[in-house]
């Protein structure tokens, strides 16, 4: 009915939930307009083996891949190349221009301490239970480190983060733009050992 109403000449959907790309998919068939999407695709994941998912690209009038290794591996998938457009994700350089490390450790109280940080999903796919299991062997060599975690915590995450004592670790969730700004500039190492990521924008960032 909205889309019906407002008259669009082409409609775009996005990555999660999967049932808003097929429902998108749907009524684009139905009202005979053009069905374009990004799925930002985790190929190691399986739900994004859904096979939903994928007859809905096959039919997509254009799908969009941020990564070589994202179309490469639609078309395993059995996307036609041709409907493959490259378009990689970026940042806008002018809102990293000043950043302040400091302000984020006075914050937090992090003065004197090497901070390690890490931003995403907390969960076994990005890398983020390996590496409290990683700090926690860190600091029994190297003295005053650091987690920082930036991010949504996950049920496992939650389980697991005793592995680190709470004065090794500074757990946030969601922050503000510029204190997440903040807090790469503060640290001495970003680390996302990430197993499934078609385009880690964090890198960028």
């Amino acid at each position: 009915k909205e889309f019906r109403m407002e008259g669009y000449e082409i409609i775009h959907v996005t990555a999660f939930p999967f049932a808003l790309i097929w429902l998108v998919w749907k009524t684009c068939e139905a009202l005979k307009k053009p069905f374009i999407c990004t799925p930002l695709i985790h190929f190691e994941d399986p739900s994004h083996k859904n096979p939903l998912l994928w007859n809905a690209l096959k039919d997509a009038t254009a799908v969009i891949a941020c990564s070589n290794y994202e179309r490469e591996g639609m078309m395993n998938m059995g996307i036609n190349p041709s409907k493959i457009h490259l378009i990689p994700m970026g940042i806008n350089l002018e809102e990293w221009k000043n950043p302040d490390g400091d302000r984020f450790r006075r914050k937090y109280r992090l003065e004197g301490k090497k901070i390690i940080l890490f931003a995403g999903t907390k969960d076994y796919n990005k890398g983020a239970i390996h590496l409290l299991q990683a700090v926690e062997k860190i600091r029994q060599k190297v003295k005053d480190v650091m987690l920082v975690s930036i991010g949504l915590p996950t049920r496992e995450w939650k389980k697991k983060r005793s592995l680190l004592h709470e004065d090794d670790l500074l757990d946030l969730c969601y922050i503000s733009e510029e204190e997440k700004r903040d807090a790469f500039d503060a640290c001495d190492l970003f680390v996302m050992p990430s197993r499934y990521d078609s385009f880690g924008i964090v890198y960028l960032e």
